[in-house]
């Protein structure tokens, strides 16, 4: 008989990780492409910085600090 259990809770890490994989790729995205937006003259400025930048550098920190939470909280560091 197939012990099925045992293969229900790879599948929750293996969810769990792709979760962390993803969220990592967005965080990144967002880093990058407010890299480039910040590059861009606009009107819509906050201390001389372009808004929308600096807008996707909050969300990439945002996304880091839950991502990092989530690693915290399951109780494993790799």
């Amino acid at each position: 008989m197939l012990d099925v259990s045992r293969l229900d809770r790879s599948f929750v890490r293996v969810d769990r990780a792709a979760s962390r994989l993803t969220m990592g790729i967005v965080t990144a995205a967002l880093i990058i492409g407010s890299s480039i937006v910040m590059t861009v003259k606009t009107e819509s400025t906050w201390l001389g910085l372009p808004l929308f930048g600096l807008m996707g550098f909050l969300g990439a920190v945002i996304c880091g600090i839950w991502l990092l939470i989530s690693i915290v909280r399951s109780g494993r560091s790799d």
